[in-house]
């Protein structure tokens, strides 16, 4: 068991990227996912503004539901290497229950 007091300083990611010269699997996934999920928000903002007919945005808040959920599981298993555990149980569980 590690102790926080006694740990060494971790560099910074901006230092981590300079002397390693790659970027991790994580450092790629999160501005993706920030991309993603700003995306999403503006469109819903929009949607709010224009006032459209809310039962032909049905079908397509379906598909974005569930490439959500696709999302999730995929970013998931890319940074854990497992979908079998309680977090990824819940979110299959959480996705069938809403998405599916």
């Amino acid at each position: 068991m590690h102790s926080i007091a006694l740990a060494p300083v971790a560099p910074s990611p901006v230092e981590c990227f300079a002397a390693s010269g790659t970027i991790s699997r994580s450092q790629a996934i999160l501005p993706l996912h920030v991309l993603l999920t700003s995306l999403v928000a503006g469109a819903g903002v929009l949607l709010w503004m224009a006032q459209p007919d809310f039962e032909r945005l049905v079908y397509p808040a379906c598909l974005l539901a569930t490439g959500s959920l696709f999302w999730i599981l995929w970013t998931w298993y890319s940074l854990r290497k497992n979908l079998f555990d309680a977090y990824s149980l819940f979110i299959i569980a959480a996705g069938l229950f809403n998405a599916g």
